[in-house]
């Protein structure tokens, strides 16, 4: 099967658009693709959907579903809010946070504000007690993938972070990944933000919506320390197949959905544990930077901590990953028992004179019988001058002793006998820590480790707004191709439609001079119009109602992070063609400019017009 003939799979609707079965639906791939003449270098082949998943992901199949954008259990639900045009802020609020955080609008414009802190929208504050970063506040910031690094990113207000280099607002806003960050001095959270609707005008249209997800919080588990079996243990549930809990007997962590008790090679079951011990090369333990966690080496958790738990947790940074669900976790531990040097549960670990008793034979040590007190084997010897015992000697320490019981040191022909009180006992099995879970965005990996990510708002006129996708150009460009609602009639009454293609293609590694690389395929019209035709590659006569057919090359252009003003690529053009097929399918590519190399990112903004209704194909 050649380019042309999957061209007219796509545009008679006999390509499959949902998952059926994933071990049986195939999911066509290719590569090498030149277009030069028909068939050209072009090669197909097919793997299960579920077999994709898997290769993706570098995962269990399903962990991640490529319909998803985030790792199911990373990051919490979604909840999508919107507020109608005229409604009113306070009946229609999002509330977050129950009179701490409550986002709304006003019915007569302006930003968004938090209704439970103010009565109205401060560009320079608003909302209350919010900071949001963005790729427009931070060229370098990297929108939801990854999402490790949130704390360390660069935030500022509302206003501030959605103004773009042209100091373009909303609706330019719609669909770029943001991040809020709340923190009142006293709470502080991180919910990822997506806006979805801006009204923008009169007659009350200035309604909006969006999509949240709120970053998990932290979960601190304790066990404390008990004195004997009989206490029920503490279990942390972190997922159906992971529970960890600890012996108050002693001994490491373990997972009592499948173990009995702890087994220094493979416990907790179900988990893998990273630290500065299991991988010794730079960058790839610690909190630092989380980006390699998939390519780290991982052991138990007893392993992780160099078999000596006690001595190395502290300061030692530990992930664990749970293998059931695929999530990993920064854990820190706050407290861990040591034990009792050998003893056991309620060892006698210190006492006190109750009655210093009389008429004990002089001399010494001497073994005496203890009896009284909850606990058994307690075995002492004892020094005696004068008649009475001076010094003890504890041969064994029993055993499941409590605080306060009265032991007293029987002894022969001794009728008035020393006793002695409990003060302190020998307690185990106590640990304590915080995990986090850490928030993982799901799509294509490249071969840099990078993810697809979804991206906002290439160029045009107030009111337009569309999505596409960054990647890695090895080569590879992802684009979205949409209707705008404006119309345009020329002199003779004929009526055309308005249509932007547009995207952004990062290229990371060399490429081929002068080679093709396939983006989409317009299809609907054999004489497109271009609007920005300045763009068109010396074509400088062509004006705007002019038709453009044939094969042609745009400008693809890079943007000014500073100016906001587009220039042309140097080493990348755009390239249409409807002489591949027929002449209603204009062929869109992105070829290489001879002897240059691809380094870069080229931002893609085509606008086109059309008496007929244009379908895109990518």
């Amino acid at each position: 099967m050649d380019i042309i003939n999957w061209v007219y799979l796509l545009k008679n609707k006999l390509v499959k658009k949902t998952v059926q079965d994933p071990e049986k639906d195939l999911v066509i791939l290719g590569n090498n693709v030149s277009y030069v003449k028909r068939g050209d270098k072009y090669q197909s082949y097919g793997m299960t959907v579920k077999d994709f998943a898997e290769y993706v992901n570098e995962s269990i199949a399903g962990n991640c579903p490529i319909t998803m954008s985030f790792k199911p259990g990373s990051i919490g639900e979604k909840v999508s809010f919107r507020k109608e045009s005229g409604t009113d802020p306070y009946d229609t609020r999002d509330i977050i946070i129950p009179g701490l955080l409550e986002i709304t609008r006003s019915d007569n414009g302006g930003g968004i504000y938090n209704i439970a802190q103010e009565s109205n929208f401060n560009g320079s504050v608003s909302p209350a007690n919010t900071e949001w970063t963005t790729q427009y506040l931070d060229p370098a910031n990297t929108g939801w993938t990854p999402l490790w690094d949130l704390t360390s990113r660069t935030y500022d207000t509302w206003r501030n972070a959605i103004e773009n280099p042209s100091d373009s607002a909303p609706p330019m806003y719609v669909g770029l990944p943001a991040v809020m960050k709340y923190d009142d001095g006293n709470i502080t959270k991180y919910y990822l933000i997506m806006f979805t609707e801006w009204g923008v005008g009169d007659n009350n249209e200035y309604g909006f919506a969006y999509d949240r997800y709120e970053i998990l919080d932290s979960v601190f588990f304790e066990q404390p320390s008990a004195d004997n079996t009989n206490t029920p243990q503490v279990i942390d549930i972190v997922s159906d197949g992971v529970h960890i809990t600890r012996s108050y007997e002693g001994g490491s962590l373990y997972n009592p959905l499948f173990e009995p008790y702890s087994n220094n090679g493979v416990s907790p079951a179900n988990t893998r544990w990273n630290s500065e011990f299991t991988d010794s090369r730079i960058g790839y333990s610690g909190f630092s930077d989380l980006s390699n966690l998939e390519s780290r080496i991982y052991t138990s958790f007893v392993h992780a901590l160099n078999e000596q738990v006690g001595n190395n947790l502290p300061g030692t940074d530990l992930i664990m990953h749970d293998v059931t669900t695929d999530l990993y976790y920064k854990v820190v531990f706050d407290e861990w028992a040591q034990g009792c040097g050998g003893d056991n549960l309620g060892a006698v670990q210190s006492s006190m004179i109750f009655n210093s008793g009389s008429g004990y034979p002089n001399g010494g040590y001497y073994n005496v019988t203890c009896t009284g007190g909850s606990g058994t084997n307690l075995d002492i010897s004892i020094f005696v001058s004068d008649g009475v015992p001076t010094n003890f000697s504890f041969n064994n320490n029993g055993q499941n002793y409590q605080v306060g019981d009265l032991i007293t040191l029987t002894y022969p022909g001794v009728t008035d006998p020393t006793v002695i009180t409990v003060t302190e006992i020998c307690s185990m099995g106590g640990f304590a820590y915080t995990r986090t879970v850490i928030p993982q965005s799901c799509g294509v990996k490249f071969a840099d480790g990078t993810i697809m990510n979804t991206a906002v708002t290439a160029g045009g006129a107030a009111g337009t707004e569309m999505n596409y996708v960054q990647g890695i150009l090895s080569p590879e460009v992802e684009s979205d191709f949409i209707a705008l609602p404006d119309t345009i009639t020329d002199d003779g009454g004929t009526t055309y439609k308005t249509y932007k293609l547009g995207g952004i293609a990062k290229f990371g590694a060399p490429g081929t001079s002068a080679y093709s690389y396939l983006i989409g395929v317009i299809s609907g019209d054999s004489n497109l119009n271009m609007i920005n035709d300045a763009s068109v590659i010396g074509s400088d006569s062509i004006t705007t109602f002019n038709r453009v057919s044939g094969k042609f090359a745009v400008n693809a252009l890079v943007r000014d992070q500073s100016t906001g003003v587009a220039i042309p690529l140097t080493f990348a053009t755009i390239v249409l063609d409807n002489t591949i097929a027929g002449s209603n399918d204009y062929f869109v590519s992105i070829v290489a400019t001879a002897g240059a190399s691809w380094s870069g990112t080229a931002y893609i903004d085509i606008e086109f017009m059309s008496n007929q209704t244009l379908a895109y194909y990518n």
